[in-house]
């Protein structure tokens, strides 16, 4: 190969920079004099060669900077070093200014002597500005966000999530991210984040708690997204706000619920108590007995909006927790069609089960399935406009390993744009202004949810308004069980007298139960405050107490635990009845003692039932 001249040399060099367009490229002599330009230099600074060659690089720097020597100044340090970089402010023709990185190299001949200054510049405002923007976003964002890596470390923060955690960057940063959360959150939290490193890009949402510096937690609400496999990324993005204020309202109101049911409950109870008496003792009155049947049915429907709101305020929190056990579906549909019959009837409706003769087995909470149905049967019943009848099916569909239990109704249908929205809280198929049906809108809520608990769906169809409506519930089919021994059988009645004791607070709810199980043919005594309860039945020695939670002197959970430890009353039946009915308030009484637990306002018929059965 023969060798290039240096004329050739300067040829390629000029070619190749006037093929980059992107980049001012240009030389300068040893004073800092312009000796080439290039096609980009004359695209990014605005000047013709002709306009640049011989002139002084200070043309370019900001007046400032021209001040302080920056430009001689660059020259220097590059022929010291043999090349240098910096980012500085540089001006266009016209006196524009532009952020850019630049870049000098020291230009020396063969024999080492300084022969000029080879510089790039690339205008790069537009990006910082970018970055600029950025930065002031998620230094102002209301959200923090953190990156953690596959294992959970923190990896880098904004600065809303150490104002809102009360930590320096130096104290987070670099630290298992997982080691912040709350000891029972963090299990949890380390499962997800194990499911969503094995989704890249996937994302994944979490509520959980973050220590704060000052020891408290705080609860926030995030958002992971998987961007491992980016590699300008790297990392998982959690995106998180802190809803500790929301959670604290959220506990708040349902404390308050709580404690409005049993203010509500409370005395519902003795209303309700005192109108069964007045139908046990007016039936030789037929007017008494209409009213007294008016009454029971308004008492119970309050009662019902009572146990919805509640109930589907437990739902939305995730505080309902099922008792599941394999059982026959078909014998949950006719039970509850056999209790709701009268109440059709009542209403001028033919309520017909068709249930297959062989059982239907699911694994679910046969208490909530029956209020699924019993929901289903009210709506039918409620809007019963022009219908005649509610039909009720159950079938097994083995095909689709699906239990199908359908509802049908012929009364008012449903209007088309309600459908999308009919299973909605508080969701109003009643918009007369005379709002004669009553209601929050909860019932349906409350059957989409419980059904979504046992992992099944729900589906309404109408063919429109006066023409019906169709209810579908689907629910995994399950085997039938090895062995059906124990399944569960109703005990029958003996008419035995029993002696029961009442301990309640509530003069009206104690004096009219007692009315209503002396009417029932049993020996009863009351005791007002949980004291007396222990002493009168240490002395009377009953055969079942019925006993308040709420009392004075020492509580139900206390009672109970007392008369569990004496041998006289230590085999005693005990069954409360509180205003207090969350699943909760249940475990509660269980573990104080308690063999059974009805709220207030208690259905005679079911306190009738555990009666019996003690009988």
């Amino acid at each position: 190969m023969s060798a290039q001249t240096p004329g050739g040399l300067e040829e390629q060099f000029r070619l190749l920079t006037e093929c980059v367009t992107d980049y001012a490229v240009f030389t300068l002599d040893p004073q800092g004099r312009v000796a080439s330009w290039n096609v980009g230099a004359e695209r990014l600074l605005g000047y013709a060669e002709t306009e640049v060659l011989g002139q002084h690089q200070s043309l370019f720097f900001t007046p400032e900077d021209v001040a302080a020597g920056e430009p001689e100044l660059e020259l220097k340090q590059a022929a010291a070093a043999g090349r240098g970089a910096a980012e500085r402010w540089q001006v266009r023709k016209g006196g524009d200014r532009f952020r850019a990185a630049v870049v000098v190299t020291a230009l020396c001949d063969a024999r080492g002597a300084l022969c000029g200054f080879g510089k790039v510049l690339h205008d790069f405002t537009e990006r910082q500005r970018a970055e600029r923007r950025y930065r002031v976003l998620l230094e102002n964002a209301f959200d923090g966000v953190t990156l953690v890596d596959a294992a959970g470390r923190v990896l880098d923060a904004t600065p809303v999530t150490f104002r809102g955690l009360g930590y320096t960057p130096e104290e987070y940063l670099g630290r298992e991210g997982l080691g912040f959360l709350h000891p029972d959150d963090a299990p949890a939290v380390r499962a997800l984040l194990g499911r969503l490193v094995a989704q890249p890009g996937g994302r994944l949402t979490a509520q959980y708690r973050l220590r704060h510096r000052d020891g408290s937690y705080r609860w926030v609400e995030a958002v992971g997204t998987n961007l491992l496999h980016d590699p300008a990324v790297a990392a998982v993005v959690v995106n998180h706000r802190d809803v500790t204020e929301r959670k604290e309202a959220e506990r708040r109101k349902d404390e308050w619920l709580a404690m409005l049911a049993h203010e509500l409950r409370g005395p519902l109870a003795p209303v309700s108590n005192a109108v069964r008496v007045l139908v046990l003792k007016g039936r030789d009155n037929p007017d008494l007995e209409q009213a007294s049947e008016v009454i029971a049915r308004q008492t119970r429907q309050l009662a019902r909006i009572v146990d919805d709101l509640l109930e589907v305020t437990r739902l939305v929190r995730g505080q309902i927790r099922l008792h599941r056990e394999r059982l026959d579906l078909a014998r949950v549909v006719r039970a509850t069609a056999a209790d709701y019959r009268a109440a059709a009837e009542a209403a001028g409706l033919k309520l017909t089960a068709d249930t297959p003769e062989t059982p239907v087995w699911v694994d679910g909470d046969a208490m909530r399935l029956g209020q699924v149905i019993a929901n289903l049967l009210d709506n039918a019943v409620k809007f019963r406009d022009g219908g005649d009848r509610v039909e009720v099916t159950l079938r097994a569909d083995a095909a689709h390993g699906q239990a199908v239990l359908v509802v049908r109704d012929r009364g008012m249908g449903i209007e088309p744009e309600l459908l999308p929205v009919l299973f909605d809280v508080f969701a109003q198929a009643d918009r007369s202004l005379n709002r004669e049906r009553g209601g929050l809108g909860l019932g349906l809520a409350l059957v989409k949810g419980l059904v979504g608990l046992h992992g099944g769906e729900v589906r309404a169809s109408s063919a429109g308004p006066g023409r019906g409506a169709e209810f579908t519930v689907l629910l995994p089919l399950v085997g039938e069980p090895a062995a059906l021994a124990g399944l569960p059988r109703d005990a029958g009645p003996d008419g035995r007298r029993l002696r029961i004791l009442i301990v309640e607070d509530s003069r009206d709810a104690a004096d009219s139960l007692q009315m209503l199980l002396s009417l029932m043919g049993h020996e009863v005594r009351v005791a007002y405050t949980g004291p007396d309860g222990v002493r009168t039945a240490a002395e009377w020695l009953p055969e079942v107490i019925v006993s308040d939670i709420g009392l004075p002197g020492l509580d139900g959970y206390a009672l109970a635990a007392e008369l569990r430890r004496r041998p006289e009353t230590a085999h005693v039946r005990l069954i409360a009845v509180t205003g207090y009915g969350s699943e909760e308030d249940r475990r509660r009484a269980a573990a104080a003692g308690f063999d059974a637990h009805l709220v207030k306002p208690a259905d005679p018929d079911e306190l009738r039932r555990l009666l019996t059965g003690t009988a």
